[in-house]
């Protein structure tokens, strides 16, 4: 098991200025490839010149893979793919996505919603495998589709193809279960990726580790117990906050080895 650090907590500075950072501050980051922080050919080639270690966070700012306007969704995929594509390019072997935001239009379509987002997900999956990707889909909160275990459960049954496993984000787990951490069990096979974040059990703001109310013990007694061998992102929103828990949580987890 590996942990790292998301590049969120610097999305104002453009990535090529953090860089340095980056490489003093941990050996697994996972990039947020959105705003100031999007891909291109030359900050891939320099940042794999540092010889570190990566994920990727597709975009999920104005799109939506439950979009059931085909112009969009034609749009979308183009989008998606070259992330997968740049994912590939970095060596980075996990690329998370955010599978289906309820919209307005589907309100009124509910089933064909759900259904395209199946469908769109299964094409970026063939399309990922084929390029040895692998896409971590993340619980959600409101309006996400995919919010409880249980839908995330449903969703890879129906997805049925090894290319696409589930990244479970604690925060946004928090807001809908609470600290029932015992149901994440179920999907200990499928779970490629923790997102780790704190929060009050309503608002999403990605606080450092004991800031909030999460119960980070009784999570990590969960991690342990299902084996978990895969790579825990802590996803803060402030730099000091993810030092801090980089620094609390391998205090934590080492003492409960």
């Amino acid at each position: 098991m590996k942990i790292g650090i998301s590049s969120l907590c610097f999305l104002r500075r453009p990535l090529d200025n953090i860089i340095k950072i980056m490489i003093e501050e941990s050996p697994l980051w996972e990039v947020v490839d959105e705003g100031a922080h999007v891909l291109n050919r030359e900050r891939i080639r320099k940042l794999k010149k540092t010889g570190l270690e990566f994920t990727v966070h597709g975009r999920f700012s104005d799109v939506n893979t439950a979009t059931i306007m085909s112009d969009l969704r034609k749009a979308f995929l183009k989008i998606y793919k070259k992330s997968i594509k740049n994912a590939y390019l970095l060596d980075a072997r996990i690329w998370v996505l955010h599978a289906g935001i309820k919209s307005p239009l589907g309100f009124f379509y509910p089933e064909l919603e759900r259904k395209m987002n199946l469908e769109f997900v299964k094409e970026l999956a063939r399309y990922a495998y084929d390029l040895g990707v692998t896409i971590a889909v993340e619980n959600m909160i409101e309006p996400g589709l995919i919010r409880k275990i249980s839908e995330m459960k449903e969703f890879l049954s129906n997805i049925g193809l090894e290319s696409v496993k589930a990244c479970i984000d604690i925060g946004h787990f928090f807001i809908v279960e609470k600290n029932a951490f015992e149901r994440i069990g179920v999907l200990r096979d499928q779970i490629v990726l923790f997102h780790l974040h704190d929060n009050d059990g309503v608002n999403d703001s990605h606080l450092g580790i004991g800031k909030g109310l999460i119960n980070w013990d009784k999570l990590l007694d969960l991690i342990s117990e299902i084996h978990f061998r895969g790579n825990l992102i802590l996803e803060m929103y402030s730099v000091e906050d993810a030092r801090d828990s980089l620094r609390m949580l391998l205090r934590k987890y080492y003492k409960k080895r």
